[in-house]
């Protein structure tokens, strides 16, 4: 579970420094067509790619959290 929790931090980190040094606000809040650059292109991808396994990683985190104090409920009242 500590390697989830490592991995989540570094991958928020990572989408932390992507924010303030790449994505311009222009990009989000614009009105009509938006033009990107092959590089703005890649490092858009990069941060959508960045939160969506940092959101899964912390969905796996629950998950076997949940898993854990389940597994904990039924020794203590004595089912396993």
């Amino acid at each position: 579970m500590l390697g989830c929790e490592n991995e989540c931090t570094a991958l928020r980190k990572r989408w932390g420094e992507l924010g303030k040094q790449y994505l311009n606000e222009s990009w989000l809040v614009g009105n009509g067509v938006v033009s990107l650059s092959a590089d703005d292109h890649a490092v858009l991808m990069e941060y959508i790619s960045v939160t969506f396994k940092a959101e899964n990683t912390e969905r796996l985190n629950l998950c076997l959290a949940g898993h854990r104090d389940c597994f904990g409920y039924l020794k203590r009242i004595g089912l396993l």
